[in-house]
C-alpha cells in the first residue's frame, strides 16, 4: 500500500495550558469550541483536506495499531517457542527476529501511549 503524505508532516505536539494543538513548523491547529471542532490557526490550504482526513482517521489507525501489537506480541512468541525447539538456537533461520519485534513493540507502546496518556 502507498500513503499519499499529503497531511502536516510529523512529529506533531499537543497541549500548551491546557488548550489542546497539534504544531508543526509554526503551523497550529486548535480546537474552536464554536465550531465544535478542529481548526487550522495558520497553514496552507492544501494540506487542510489531507490534515482532516488523517484527524478523522486517528481513532480507527489507534485501534488498527493495538491489535498489530497484539498480533506482533503473539508472533514474537512464537518465534521464541521456534527458537527453544532449535539443537543450537544461535543457527536457528529466527536468529535476531525476537530482538527486532521487540524494538517494534516497544515503538508501538510508545505511540500508543503518547496517542493515549496512558502509561502501561
Amino acid at each position: 500500500m502507498t500513503t499519499d503524505l499529503k497531511h502536516t508532516p510529523g512529529p506533531w505536539t499537543s497541549g500548551i495550558n491546557d488548550v489542546p494543538y497539534a504544531e508543526h513548523d509554526g503551523i497550529a491547529w486548535t480546537v474552536d469550541a464554536e465550531i465544535g471542532g478542529i481548526c487550522m490557526v495558520d497553514g496552507p490550504d492544501e494540506w487542510n483536506e489531507a490534515n482532516a482526513r488523517l484527524i478523522a482517521a486517528a481513532p480507527e489507525l489507534l485501534t488498527e495499531l493495538v491489535e498489530a501489537r497484539t498480533t506482533l506480541s503473539i508472533l514474537r512468541t512464537q518465534v521464541m517457542v521456534e527458537i527453544g525447539r532449535c539443537a543450537d538456537p544461535s543457527e536457528s533461520r529466527w536468529e535476531g527476529v525476537p530482538e527486532k519485534l521487540k524494538e517494534r513493540l516497544d515503538a508501538m507502546d510508545a505511540a500508543i501511549t503518547r496517542a493515549t496518556g496512558a502509561q502501561s
